[in-house]
Formats: C-alpha cells, structure tokens, sequence
C-alpha cells in the first residue's frame, strides 16, 4: 500500500515538473502546499 502511494507521488511530481518545466523538487513542494491547503481547508468549517 506505501509503495503504491511513494509510485503515484512520483509519477505526479514528474508530471508536474515536466508540465510546468520547473525542477522535481519545486512541484513536489508545490504539491505538498496544495494539499496542505486542502486539509486545512475542510477541516476549517468543521
């Protein structure tokens, strides 16, 4: 199960960074803040 989140976290931030043309590391963080973002968010109006 771990494996298969480490594989598709990958497979997003290479797709990003090469979508986007900045390096892996600046999606994968992009990425992380997004998602950061998303929780905060819904958990905001409970």
């Amino acid at each position: 199960m771990n494996d298969e989140k480490i594989r598709d976290n990958t497979h997003r931030v290479v797709d990003e960074s090469r979508r986007t043309g900045v390096l892996p590391r600046q999606s994968a963080v992009a990425l992380a803040e997004q998602r950061v973002r998303e929780a905060w968010r819904s958990r905001r109006w409970r």
